[in-house]
């Protein structure tokens, strides 16, 4: 059995990005206030599973077995490598799965061992092809117990793997409808979609649909920051409050439109 580097976060690949028609509605009056226009965008990236991986992962949580002066200890970890994955009946599954270790005394691995909530070991941490817990077993297994484990993972990959490329489907529209909304004009459903977008990425393990999703939501704040340079620049003496209070309403959750906004009153009472 041959082990692996650990593979996680999996990362998708991208795919043909889409094209939105027609110019924007938020970009051409707001340039002076924000020369990058960054939320004026017109292509959309897209995301798919990586190619030809659909294998589920094993991950095997391990304390170390030697000692300072070399010796190796026959700890539970060290069982399971001499018998469970040697044992012949696991021999045909071996090929199936992509199997990674990772030791629980080493302090790179503090990240992971967080996201499994890994306590002790050895712990057996069964995983979709993209990183997503299927089952675990902790302590000792035998090998007659690994081998109807790892039937029953096998036996539900596919499946697995069709669920993540609906939602991986799902989330790249989900994506062009919130570049699409933000582009029309509709910041407050560009930031719903946007939001609801990095929870399901957060959720499934999508490192990129996370990014993508923060990049949305840094074009909105860049177009609400605009917005609010230009209040302050265009409106008359007796409109701006009244101005910034509507603009406030429009830009939800993006704390640094609203810190703007305060800043713009205040500094408009000290005037």
């Amino acid at each position: 059995m041959r082990f692996e580097p650990n593979p996680l976060p999996v990362r998708l690949e991208e795919g043909t990005p889409v094209t939105l028609g027609g110019p924007s509605a938020v970009g051409p009056d707001l340039a002076q206030y924000s020369p990058e226009a960054p939320y004026d965008a017109a292509t959309v990236k897209q995301y798919v599973r990586p190619a030809g991986e659909a294998r589920p992962i094993v991950l095997f949580f391990y304390c170390r077995t030697t000692t300072p002066a070399g010796k190796t200890e026959v700890c539970g970890c060290e069982l399971m490598r001499r018998m469970a994955f040697s044992d012949a009946r696991t021999a045909p599954h071996v090929g199936n799965f992509r199997w990674v270790e990772l030791d629980v005394d080493d302090a790179r691995n503090a990240e992971i061992l967080s996201r499994y909530r890994v306590q002790s070991s050895p712990t057996l941490v069964l995983c979709d092809p993209l990183g997503n817990e299927i089952s675990r077993r902790t302590g000792v297994v035998a090998a007659g117990e690994l081998v109807g484990v790892l039937d029953a993972a096998d036996k539900s990959c596919p499946d697995l793997v069709s669920r993540h490329d609906r939602r991986i489907q799902e989330i790249d529209g989900g994506l062009v409808e919130g570049w699409r909304l933000l582009r029309a004009g509709d910041v407050k459903g560009a930031i719903r979609e946007f939001r609801r977008l990095r929870g399901q990425g957060l959720r499934s393990g999508y490192v990129d649909f996370v990014a993508e999703a923060d990049r949305g939501l840094a074009a909105c704040r860049d177009l609400g920051l605009a917005r609010v340079r230009q209040v302050v620049a265009t409106s008359g003496p007796d409109e701006v409050a009244r101005d910034l209070a509507v603009l406030r309403g429009g830009f939800p959750w993006i704390r640094e439109v609203g810190q703007a906004i305060d800043e713009a009153i205040r500094n408009l009472r000290d005037d």
